[in-house]
């Protein structure tokens, strides 16, 4: 039967815990109780990761120990858990290792790595991304297997310094031909010698400025109004506008004197058929 000496209060909820239901540190600080350190534990399955330590008051700040993860965490969050503070560790010490493929570019643990060898100041060996991708531990890129991580990088600079070299003469190219690229689907358009400077995409649609290779943004030109124009001039020329009221006649005044005369002439027949006398037999 347990004394009172094996009963202590957990340092965050201040529960009597005996020694079956509690953690203790060895600085001999106040203990947490179980169900106290899980929650604590669990809170640290997240980045950016930091592993809880003792918040006793004696100052050592001693992390929790890998055994209470083990013991505390169902399997999945005590792997978790571990991954969390081995990518950290390895993150301050820039020896992380992630999957070279960028779409993935997840962080490949330790127990997914295989064929380590550090001898002779040279890393060497392959990491398995959960994702199934193979990436070198050497250099972080996709395993190139018969090339030394060195020759790979030789051999990057000089792919990388022939692409560029491709891409100039072909830029210079495109200029002598009055070919440039669209700033917003990159394909070819051509400018007509003298013509415009806006010049619509075949491909994509979109205008844009010769000289400046941008899109043109044509709100610019919506509701613009000619300089010099004061408010108040547009207001009344556009209230003129409203009260206005067509006139079919008023702008033909040649077709206006004809039907007027048409009328006229209309008039004066009725009137001589009514002041003519009929003839009686």
């Amino acid at each position: 039967m347990e004394g009172k000496k094996d009963i202590k209060d957990c340092v965050l909820c201040g529960k009597a815990c005996k020694k079956a239901t509690r953690k203790d540190f060895s600085c001999g600080c106040d203990p947490y109780c179980t169900t106290c350190a899980t929650a604590y534990l669990k809170s640290c399955l997240s980045k950016p990761f930091f592993k809880p330590k003792c918040d006793g008051g004696c100052g050592s700040q001693k992390p929790f120990p890998d055994l209470w993860a083990r013991q505390l965490l169902r399997r999945k969050d005590a792997t978790t858990y571990f991954d969390l503070g081995s990518e950290a560790d390895e993150v301050s010490r820039n020896a992380a290792l992630y999957c070279h493929d960028t779409a993935c570019g997840r962080y490949i643990p330790p127990r997914y790595r295989f064929g380590l060898n550090n001898d002779a100041a040279t890393v060497d060996g392959t990491g398995t991304c959960p994702c199934g991708k193979l990436t070198c531990i050497g250099c972080g890129d996709k395993v190139h297997q018969g090339e030394t991580c060195a020759e790979v990088q030789a051999r990057w600079e000089a792919e990388g310094k022939l692409k560029e070299e491709l891409e100039r003469q072909s830029h210079r190219t495109m200029g002598q031909l009055s070919i440039k690229q669209c700033p917003k689907c990159q394909s070819a358009a051509e400018k007509a010698d003298g013509g415009c400077n806006y010049v619509q995409c075949a491909s994509c649609g979109k205008t844009f400025d010769w000289d400046t290779a941008s899109i043109v943004d044509y709100s610019k030109f919506v509701d613009s109004k000619p300089e010099g124009i004061k408010p108040e001039d547009e207001k009344s020329t556009y209230g003129n506008l409203e009260s206005f009221e067509f006139n079919p006649f008023e702008d033909k005044p040649a077709e206006n004197e004809f039907a007027e005369n048409k009328a006229a002439n209309a008039n004066s027949s009725e009137a001589m058929a009514i002041d003519e006398p009929t003839n009686t037999l």
